[in-house]
């Protein structure tokens, strides 16, 4: 279960109340086919809960975790939990590379690991 801090909550009460909602919007147009395949409310959850994660791991600034949610849409929610985990939250937590360089390593390395597939969730019910 993920366990979110003070020090997080307090970060994520310096985002925008309707940030989630923000962020759903602009992913409803870039990934539309991620969000037409989970709904709106499930995907209105992975961005709940991918905001917090990145919270959690350092990522603080909104453009940052905007970008987080396109890669919890493109690769999967879980792609943190891959074989790559360890390299990922290292790369997450990093205290001194900006959080766009971090973000966007990352997103190579993953399109590099699934050879550019993308990961389609299931049509909601």
């Amino acid at each position: 279960m993920l366990e979110i801090r003070q020090a997080q909550l307090d970060a994520f009460h310096d985002l925008p109340d309707d940030f989630v909602a923000l962020v759903l919007r602009r992913v409803a147009r870039s990934h539309a086919p991620h969000v037409g395949a989970l709904g709106e409310p499930r995907a209105h959850r992975l961005i709940e809960r991918t905001v917090a994660h990145g919270l959690q791991h350092g990522v603080r600034s909104g453009v940052a975790l905007v970008e987080l949610c396109e890669l919890a849409l493109e690769f999967g929610e879980r792609f943190v939990h891959s074989p790559d985990q360890a390299s990922a939250l290292d790369l997450l937590e990093h205290r001194t590379l900006p959080e766009s360089l971090k973000l966007e390593v990352l997103r190579e390395h993953l399109r590099a690991r699934t050879r550019g597939r993308k990961h389609l969730p299931p049509r909601s019910a």
